[in-house]
């Protein structure tokens, strides 16, 4: 009888062998080439975000800046603030302190004024009645004068009547005349007093 001929595992075992080395192969190079894959991808994540970083950090520090120096003009306003405060309240107490000395000045003044005024109005009305006792007493002498003179002028007016009787039957006829004086004052265009009097003259 002819022998079956035998299995030859070692080839079967190398070919399998070599089969699987080739998967391995096959599975590490594409995991490694999905590695680097996600590799870069993450590297290129993180050289982002660590420019948003340092971006992130300058915007910080600009910030920080920023309120520094806001702060730093925040105390000088407040400072400032205090001082035209203080100065606004000084200024306020001597433009009060002034404003009460010319306000007491302003009363005195009206106070003098005032007096002045009543002064003056006594013044005046004495100064009125004087006058009046002046024209008075120029009218009276006027009077005097004109009645002195015999005649009238200003406010005494004098009137003069002449009157010459018809001649008598006497021998000797003695011819006279008789004058009438009227002595009127006036004032303010009215008769204020009446006088009349009366003499004889022989012609």
């Amino acid at each position: 009888m002819n022998a079956v001929p035998g299995i030859n595992l070692l080839k079967i075992l190398g070919d399998m062998r070599y089969q699987y080395e080739e998967m391995a192969e096959k599975n590490r190079r594409d995991a490694e080439a999905k590695f680097l894959e996600a590799s870069n991808a993450i590297k290129q994540e993180i050289s982002a975000g660590a420019e948003e970083v340092q971006t992130s950090k300058r915007e910080v520090y600009d910030l920080k800046h920023a309120l520094q120096a806001l702060e730093i003009d925040l105390q000088a306003a407040l400072t400032m603030k205090k001082s035209m405060e203080a100065n606004l309240a000084e200024t306020e107490g001597t433009y009060c302190l002034q404003l009460a000395h010319l306000q007491e000045k302003i009363c005195q003044l009206e106070e003098g004024l005032a007096a002045i005024k009543e002064e003056m109005e006594n013044n005046m009305a004495e100064y009125e009645q004087l006058l009046d006792i002046k024209c008075r007493l120029e009218r009276e002498i006027e009077t005097y004068r004109c009645l002195l003179e015999g005649q009238g002028s200003g406010y005494v007016e004098q009137k003069t009547k002449s009157y010459i009787p018809p001649p008598s039957k006497a021998p000797e006829p003695v011819r006279s005349r008789v004058v009438k004086t009227i002595i009127q004052e006036m004032m303010d265009g009215r008769v204020v007093s009446q006088e009349e009097k009366q003499s004889e003259q022989k012609l």
